[in-house]
């Protein structure tokens, strides 16, 4: 959220137009050249999409693991700084801690 407010705040203040138009947007935002989702799982036989979006779900709960062990390993432990260094607030990262038993 907070990026897409910057976005917009960068658009209006940069807009020469009190309208903006579609190619003043092509020209101040930059192209995506890889698909909006990557390392998506591919269907397998038999898989439905409500599997492949749990899948997707399931490794999206363990990346968040991931960061939140790495964070904790690289601050010897310190949640301040380790919430500081994955752009959380303290609480945000004392309940990614809790749901993923590290409390």
């Amino acid at each position: 959220m907070r990026e897409l407010k910057n976005v917009i705040s960068r658009i209006a203040i940069l807009s020469p137009d009190p309208v903006i138009d579609a190619g003043f947007l092509e020209s101040i935002l930059p192209v995506r050249k890889t698909p909006l989702v990557r390392n998506a799982p591919e269907a397998g036989p038999g898989d439905t999409d409500e599997r492949r979006i749990q899948r997707a779900k399931e490794a999206i709960q363990s990346a968040n693991a991931d960061l939140v062990h790495l964070a904790l390993e690289i601050t010897g432990g310190k949640r301040k700084e380790a919430a500081d260094l994955i752009g959380v607030s303290r609480n945000t990262f004392y309940r990614m801690m809790k749901k993923h038993e590290l409390l």
